[in-house]
């Protein structure tokens, strides 16, 4: 099975969250997600944050530190998962990136609208 090294941006501002919607024609099209992708090779876990950051939806990122990783198995292959906290600015004007939505903590842990 194919691993994957990726890494998933917990943004927060004010005390909520910046959650995306994953492209339908994606493996597991219209799930909600922490913006993030793949770690590209020489690239460290903060770096890769930044720049899937800028380049999925137009947000600037500090990431302030690492959360925790998990490994999950999907049909296309096996995702070894890094979560980085961060901070993150407004979208740059006229960017057209996926939907974003805010949550804020839920019970437990979880998220809510």
């Amino acid at each position: 099975m194919k691993e994957i090294e990726g890494v998933a941006a917990v943004i927060e501002r004010a005390g909520k969250f910046l959650i995306t919607l994953r492209l339908e024609t994606s493996p597991m099209g219209h799930c909600w997600e922490f913006p993030g992708g793949k770690i590209e090779p020489g690239e460290t876990i903060e770096q890769c944050a930044v720049r899937e950051c800028e380049e999925e939806i137009g947000v600037a990122v500090r990431p302030l530190r690492r959360l925790r990783e998990e490994w999950y198995d999907y049909p296309h292959g096996r995702v070894h998962l890094h979560a980085v906290h961060g901070e993150g600015r407004v979208p740059h004007k006229g960017h057209h990136g996926p939907v974003r939505r805010q949550a804020r903590p839920g019970p437990r842990g979880g998220l809510l609208r």
